[in-house]
């Protein structure tokens, strides 16, 4: 076996390159900042590795990739269009929010209900959702509060995410370029709103 120096996938002290990330599966992804210190780490990582390159990605995961010239658009749009059979709501309406506004879910409120097994299916899958669906986050966090013992009416309010899903369900998120290298954040707290904490 030839002997290899392996290249960092960190930024060269020159700052020529960004951070690189190579994960070294059949199904894995590729990513970089410059073309020439992205095939070095492939080179060096095929010295232990067998690697093999599939192409741009297209399908990873359940989430569907498209590259724009504004960069890349990532949407699980089959996978939503599957979702709401596992809740039988496949003929349901769609509508514009992903919650009622103002609706306060507490943990005492409602009977149990019947089948929790699927309440817990559907909130793992509406976190999964999260990954290209950001404005359905507080939504869905509201709804994994109750995991342990959810009741009929933490029910009906993931049923209202599911119809949102279904009004929206092209919506995507877009991974653009930017000039700057940094970290923007934008938060909207409300703790004192929190009847739990």
């Amino acid at each position: 076996m030839p002997r290899c120096s392996m290249a960092s996938p960190f930024p060269s002290p020159n700052h020529t390159h960004h951070p690189l990330t190579v994960t070294p599966w059949s199904s894995g992804l590729k990513l970089g900042s410059s073309s020439t210190h992205l095939q070095s780490v492939i080179t060096a990582l095929q010295c232990d590795f067998m690697l093999k390159d599939l192409g741009n990605l297209e399908y990873f995961l359940g989430i569907e990739s498209h590259a724009t010239p504004n960069g890349l658009l990532l949407t699980q749009s089959k996978y939503i269009h599957d979702l709401p059979a596992k809740a039988n709501m496949q003929s349901c309406n769609g509508i514009a929010t992903p919650a009622t506004p103002g609706d306060k879910l507490t943990a005492c409120n409602g009977c149990s209900m019947a089948n929790p097994f699927l309440y817990r299916t559907i909130v793992g899958c509406l976190q999964y959702l999260t990954f290209t669906r950001p404005d359905i986050t507080y939504s869905v966090n509201k709804v994994s509060q109750f995991m342990h013992s959810p009741t009929e009416e933490q029910w009906i309010a993931i049923k209202h995410i599911l119809r949102y899903l279904k009004s929206s369900p092209s919506h995507c998120l877009l991974i653009s370029k930017s000039p700057s290298q940094r970290i923007r954040v934008h938060m909207n707290a409300d703790g004192a709103s929190n009847l739990h904490d």
